[in-house]
């Protein structure tokens, strides 16, 4: 069969299979990629940020002379990954900037770890060589000091009764010795100021808002001693004199001590920042007027979360201390060195350097002796709660043991320390041998252990000092002693027929042992008793001179005749058995009083009335007149009771006598203040007629021994003969 054919018209105007027919193509617009496009250039403009912030690098600045609190600032801001370190440096003063890890000018990225290292100052346990202190002059003493940045050196400038000025006395360790003295050990040492009156007595001026600088200055010029407290106080400017314990314009002796408050600025409670964010704790900070450091540390905790702080919630501190938190960072891993063949000290500091925690067996706390072994391998990664033991050579920590018979108790302490030794005190209550005498040890002297050893050692307590034969001395060379030994030395005025004047006599204590708060009681000779001239003087005068004398120790009595002849004032001497002579102590001697009848001037009742006007009375009636100041609770202060005549007649050459009220005792505030403060003030107000009764108890506190606590009259004003409750420390 043929097929039908169509001309090629035809086939273009035929009907076309389905599959054949003309496609139709609808143009559409890429709406979802023109929307998206800007959020993908934005993600890459942040991806591109990111990138360039976690790659970013920090210069190394050149922190040559930069103080603590400048490094801290550059850390808090450029590199917080920075370890700041404390290393002892006798070159660089303490607080500043000695040396770095990565070397200055050095770009690093903020992930590397940089250790700033920050000035310790001096390392205190450095071994000193001792020179012979006595054949040194001042200058090259004062050398000595400053070239081996001595830490608790001090220079005490005392009366001396033959050495010149600048010239070395003596000196002491209060810990230490020549043989073994560290910079950090106490050393005293004494100087001739010359020789100088120590009952000079100066002016105090008005320290109040002066600096230290201007108190110490004074104190050097006038050879007193200051004792410095820093308190507290947002009034007054930082290191300025708030009060002083002797009021401005008061006289004081030059061998009494001034103690000067100088203010710490403004005091702040330090909070508790622990589970803060870095931000709420920078907040918190600055609200409270706190400097603070944020350090990292590797926690299992949130990110930046404060996990530690340097100094404990409700600590005091004032606006210059800065406050270490610590904020939680992932937990990173170490790589373990090898520690083998390195010191103890060499290893910690190593480990130390590496954030590693290492345990060292056979030894406890020891700087000395090999690593043999280790418990983790080289170059193994650990956790930084991870410990690595090391083991040291036993033989490499042993040491001979010393003699430590008749040492001081610190000596020994110091010594047993700076060998390796623990050191555990036996005390022995006893007077046998000066206090804190070594006395024993349980350890043979050469007997070779190992360092870390526990040494008990049996110490003799007495809590006291023992005294010369003191009649053997000089009144200045026993106050000399007394004050060097802290010993309280009541010296009694005497007349004696059998000590030469000058001498001393009849101590109290002679060769034994002073006990703590006791004093040495003892005789100053007078010599042999001169009875002066009295003639033309008032048979007062006699009275008075009679009543001193036998006061000490003499037993003179006095016999007066009336002398009705005589042309001199009545009541005046007219004659004496003895004059200008010496006589025996229990001497009977005869005086002549003018009887003439010379009435004199009538005095009037001053009682209740101003000692002003009692002064400018006798002034213009040309009275003698003494007036004496003594507390009263009858009579308001300044005011004048007790005169020796009243509306009677008085003549121009005797003297009339009176109080001078100082109104009630008043109390002060003693607490926190040594128990020596209440004695010298009860002292004072008793030899002016208070009869103020002081008993004392005592309570375990965290204050120094002998401090007050709590006393039961604060600040008020009471009558004469009261009784005062102290309770003193007895110590932690």
């Amino acid at each position: 069969m043929m097929s039908h054919e169509n001309s090629f018209l035809d086939a273009i105007g035929a009907q076309k299979p389905e599959s054949f027919e003309e496609e139709h193509f609808i143009p559409v617009k890429n709406v979802r990629i023109k929307k998206s496009l800007p959020v993908i250039i934005f993600l890459l403009f942040i991806s591109l940020v990111a990138w360039l912030y976690i790659n970013k690098k920090t210069e190394l600045p050149d922190m040559t002379n930069w103080t603590e609190e400048q490094i801290h600032t550059w850390v808090d801001k450029y590199h917080e990954n920075t370890q700041i370190e404390k290393t002892f440096n006798l070159d660089v003063p303490l607080g500043r900037y000695v040396s770095q890890s990565i070397k200055k000018g050095e770009k690093i990225p903020k992930e590397t770890p940089l250790t700033i290292y920050v000035s310790s100052g001096p390392d205190p346990n450095e071994s000193i060589t001792f020179p012979d202190i006595r054949t040194l002059s001042l200058t090259q003493l004062k050398e000595w000091i400053e070239m081996n940045k001595l830490m608790n050196t001090t220079i005490k400038y005392e009366t001396h009764s033959s050495l010149p000025k600048d010239q070395i006395i003596d000196y002491e360790f209060v810990d230490g010795s020549a043989q073994a003295f560290l910079r950090k050990n106490r050393l005293k040492i004494y100087v001739s100021n010359g020789q100088k009156d120590l009952q000079t007595v100066i002016t105090l001026p008005d320290f109040k808002g002066k600096s230290v600088s201007e108190v110490q200055s004074w104190a050097e010029k006038n050879q007193v001693t200051v004792r410095i407290n820093s308190v507290f106080d947002a009034t007054a400017t930082r290191n300025t004199v708030i009060s002083q314990s002797i009021a401005k314009e008061t006289k004081m002796n030059i061998s009494d001590e001034l103690v000067i408050d100088i203010s710490r600025g403004k005091e702040i409670i330090v909070p508790d920042f622990q589970t803060f964010t870095r931000q709420e704790a920078q907040e918190l900070a600055t609200l409270l007027g706190l400097k603070v450091f944020f350090k990292y540390v590797d926690s299992e905790s949130d990110e930046e979360i404060v996990i530690q702080q340097s100094d404990a919630p409700l600590t005091s501190v004032d606006e210059t201390q800065i406050i270490t938190l610590n904020l939680s960072k992932k937990l990173t891993r170490h790589t373990v060195p090898d520690f083998k063949g390195l010191s103890v000290q060499e290893a910690k500091e190593l480990a130390q350097l590496l954030s590693i925690k290492v345990f060292v067996k056979h030894t406890s706390n020891q700087m000395e002796g090999k690593i043999i072994s280790q418990s983790h391998d080289q170059n193994l990664l650990i956790s930084e709660d991870t410990i690595v033991t090391l083991e040291i050579d036993p033989e490499s920590i042993m040491v001979q043991v010393p003699d430590f018979y008749n040492m001081n108790r610190i000596d020994a302490e110091v010594l047993a320390d700076n060998l390796g030794l623990k050191v555990t005190i036996k005390e022995h209550n006893g007077t046998t041998k000066p206090n804190n005498t070594v006395i024993g040890q349980n350890m043979k002297a050469k007997d070779r252990v190992a360092k870390g050893t526990v040494i008990i050692l049996d110490v003799i307590t007495n809590l006291g000092v023992k005294v010369p034969d003191l009649t053997t001395y000089s009144k200045n060379d026993a106050e000399i002693w007394a004050q060097k030994n802290g010993v309280t030395i009541k010296f009694y005025e005497k007349y004696s027929e059998t000590y030469a004047r000058g001498s001393l006599f009849d101590p109290s204590v002679k060769n034994k042992i002073l006990l703590k708060n006791e004093q040495v009681v003892i005789y100053y000779s007078l010599g042999k008793l001169h009875v002066p001239d009295f003639m033309g003087k008032s048979k007062e005068d006699v009275l008075n001179w009679v009543d001193d004398v036998n006061l000490k120790g003499a037993n003179i009595t006095a016999k007066f005749n009336l002398d009705y002849s005589s042309t001199q004032t009545r009541g005046s001497i007219t004659d004496q058995s003895h004059y200008n002579e010496v006589v025996p102590l229990d001497k009977l001697l005869t005086f002549n009083v003018s009887a003439v009848q010379n009435q004199g001037v009538q005095v009037p009742n001053f009682e209740g009335l101003t000692s002003t006007a009692f002064i400018n009375w006798c002034q213009q009636n040309n009275i003698l007149y003494n007036l004496t100041t003594r507390y009263s609770d009858s009579f308001a202060k300044d005011t004048v009771f007790g005169q020796s005549l009243t509306n009677t007649y008085l003549t121009k050459d005797s003297i009339l006598k009176a109080y001078q009220s100082l109104g009630k005792v008043f109390i002060p505030d003693f607490t926190g203040k040594p128990k020596s403060e209440v004695t010298l003030w009860l002292n004072e107000v008793n030899a002016k007629g208070a009869n103020i009764q002081v008993t004392y108890t005592t309570e375990v506190s965290t204050e120094t021994k002998d401090t007050v606590t709590s006393q039961s009259l604060l600040e008020t004003y009471v009558n004469l003969n009261s009784t005062l409750q102290i309770t003193l420390s007895a110590g932690p």
